[in-house]
């Protein structure tokens, strides 16, 4: 009988998009293969499967960096705005990926990272800056730029 890892590894090769996405966004993928599968998938020719990625807010933290980081840099600004929103962005590159998605080409983008509750103290302020003339009211209620 094969392992869920197994069953996981089928559908995450699967040429419909939708069974792909379904593994992406999987809150409870199995640990010994979860960063291996995300790390697949967040390289998809799927912009639906890369969002998936992006928001899946269990990313095992050993490899949420590196997924998020290249995610954060995707063509597909729906992509970007799916990791500003992602809650659960590692502290060692949230101010970084935060940072560079607060100033992104797409405004939707730049809202996701407004609405962030979970932005690091040391670029908060930096980042609510930047952001607080265009989202004033997003911003403002924000609780992780309260200390600003």
């Amino acid at each position: 009988m094969p392992s869920e890892c197994d069953r996981l590894r089928e559908l995450s090769e699967s040429h419909e998009w939708t069974d792909r996405f379904i593994v992406a966004t999987k809150p409870d993928i199995p640990e010994e293969c979860a960063c291996e599968l995300l790390t697949k998938l967040s390289r998809d020719e799927s912009e639906g499967v890369r969002s998936g990625v992006a928001m899946n807010p269990t990313i095992p933290k050993e490899c949420a960096c590196n997924i998020l980081d290249r995610l954060s840099k995707d063509d597909w600004w729906h992509v970007r705005w799916k990791v500003a929103n992602n809650p659960n962005i590692p502290d060692e590159c949230a101010c970084e990926i935060l940072d560079d998605l607060s100033k992104d080409e797409d405004s939707n983008v730049r809202w996701g990272v407004s609405g962030n509750k979970n932005i690091p103290e040391e670029c908060a302020c930096d980042i609510s800056d930047r952001l607080k003339g265009e989202f004033p009211g997003v911003v403002r209620r924000n609780p992780s730029f309260f200390i600003c």
